[in-house]
Order: structure tokens, then sequence, then C-alpha cells
């Protein structure tokens, strides 16, 4: 992995963790990034359970296979 690889900002620290195998889903993790700018200045009911329910069910399983990864890695180093 290119730990030296420059990111500004989240869409390109999206697209370099993809391209390293960190995450495999890269379009979930785009939309993800879209619905956080959507969704920080919104106070509007309807936004909001639509982002909830994309949280349960697309988003949180993302961050739990990244950990599942990051996990392995370390372990991979550790031996």
């Amino acid at each position: 992995m290119n730990q030296s690889a420059a990111t500004n900002g989240s869409k390109d620290a999206t697209r370099q963790a993809f391209k390293v195998g960190l995450i495999e889903n890269g379009q979930t993790w785009m939309d993800m990034i879209q619905s956080r700018n959507l969704t920080s200045h919104t106070y509007d009911e309807a936004t909001a359970a639509k982002f909830s329910i994309a949280v349960r069910s697309l988003y949180f399983p993302e961050f739990e296979m990244l950990h599942a990864k990051l996990v392995a890695l370390i372990e991979e180093k550790e031996v």
C-alpha cells in the first residue's frame, strides 16, 4: 500500500482507499459523502429519515467491512 499518496478531501481519500483495496464498494462510499453533504445543513425530517435508513442498511455494513480489513492488516503486521 502506498502510504505517501496525497489526499485533498474525503472524495480523494475514498478513491485512494478503493484503489488500494481498503474498501470494496467505492460508489457506496461516494454516496455516503453525498449524503453527509446533503444532511449537514438540512433540517428536513424526510431527508433525515431517508439518511437514517441508508446509514443502517448501506453505510454501517461498509464501515464494518473496513474495520475488519484494518484489523486484519494490523494483525498481519504483528506476526
